[in-house]
């Protein structure tokens, strides 16, 4: 297994691990599914290339900025940040990745 695909079981189990965390809070079924959506097009991206994630990449990002501009509601979850902060960072990791992942496909062959 070469160095890419490495790179790519470690980052889907990082995220899956990710939408396992979110199970325990209020809107879970948003966050495991942003999540577990971003696992499964890393995983499927170590066989098939799929152009499409960058537009779910943009979906993510635009989410994100809707966040941004809600407001924060000042609730602190986990030590250091407030939830709101939280979420923002998440989508904008999930963002970056996806966008990414087809250029590391193209660096593969």
């Amino acid at each position: 297994m070469d160095i890419y695909k490495k790179i790519k079981v470690f980052v889907g189990l990082v995220f899956l691990c990710f939408s396992f965390l979110q199970i325990n809070d209020p809107d879970y079924f948003y966050w495991v599914s942003i999540y577990l959506l971003t696992s499964l097009f890393t995983f499927h991206s170590i066989y098939k290339t799929n152009k499409y994630v960058r537009f779910l990449s943009g979906f993510y990002l635009l989410l994100s900025l809707s966040l941004i501009y809600k407001g924060s509601d000042n609730e602190v979850i986990m030590y250091i940040f407030p939830e709101n902060t939280n979420e923002v960072f998440g989508l904008m990791l999930c963002s970056i990745w996806l966008y990414f992942l087809p250029s590391i496909n193209k660096n593969m062959d």
